[in-house]
């Protein structure tokens, strides 16, 4: 059963699209980032706030992240951002959404950019 992520304290079952515009306002109202692009990716640029992980070691590098925190995952396209967003989905976050369109819709839609979260334990200190 999905919920509709017009509502960001529904518990979230199954991960779903959000665009560019809406993980804007709601990056800048508190939900985590997650930029899960390769290295070699990330010369096109980075998102401030954004937390580095990379895909395959999600359960090793994704923790102290409060359970219930909102999270938008991003990539080079939603072929990988889908799966990312279903594990975290499948280890207890319960409020996870994938960027539709990838980095290349947040990029077209941007006006600045910034610099990354290098941690997960800067994520837990914010």
């Amino acid at each position: 059963m999905k919920t509709s992520h017009n509502d960001p304290t529904a518990p979230m079952l199954v991960p779903q699209p959000i665009s560019a515009a809406t993980a804007r306002r709601r990056h800048g109202a508190g939900a985590l980032l997650v930029d899960i692009r390769p290295q070699v990716a990330r010369h096109q640029g980075s998102i401030t706030g954004a937390l580095l992980i990379d895909p395959a070691a999600i359960a090793q590098q994704f923790t102290g992240v409060d359970r219930h925190r909102e999270i938008i995952v991003c990539s080079v396209s939603s072929r990988r951002a889908v799966p990312a967003a279903e594990q975290l989905s499948r280890l207890g976050y319960d409020h996870v959404h994938y960027l539709a369109g990838g980095y290349a819709e947040w990029h077209d839609r941007a006006t600045t950019f910034g610099t990354p979260v290098a941690s997960c334990q800067e994520v837990r200190e914010s």
